[in-house]
């Protein structure tokens, strides 16, 4: 995993807020997030840093103080997230992952085609299937 700072003028860093995802194609190849309402928040930093986190905006807390398998198993389905370093390049982002809630992702490099203006991110992933909108955060 090789990452170099952003230029300082970067367009993507900041805090940006997920408002909604598309399927791009009629057949999605893989399948959409199993969850009613999505919440989530991607940060790039002028360092090169990133964290990205979604999860189903209603989720049901654990029936007591130490969680069920069964509600370990839910928590998981309903949360994605990782973090690490990231290039910026023309229309381009990778994402190098340092962590992951999702062992797999670790260590790879997550690929995103960029569409960006002030206020608003479009993040489409490599294999072009599906788009999620981000809107930035303001103080």
């Amino acid at each position: 995993m090789t990452t170099s700072r952003p230029q300082p003028d970067c367009p993507l860093i900041g805090t940006w807020s997920l408002v909604g995802w598309r399927d791009l194609v009629d057949e999605p190849t893989s399948p959409a997030p199993a969850w009613h309402g999505v919440t989530g928040q991607i940060i790039y930093t002028a360092d090169g840093t990133m964290s990205m986190q979604m999860s189903e905006r209603d989720r049901d807390r654990f029936a007591g103080t130490e969680p069920t398998l069964t509600e370990k198993a839910r928590a998981f389905n309903e949360c994605h997230a990782y973090s690490g370093t990231f290039t910026h390049r023309d229309a381009r982002v990778i994402h190098h992952v340092r962590q992951s809630n999702a062992p797999n992702y670790i260590g790879t490099d997550q690929i995103r085609f960029v569409d960006v203006d002030a206020s608003t991110l479009v993040l489409t992933n490599e294999s072009r299937t599906r788009a999620l909108t981000w809107e930035r955060v303001t103080a």
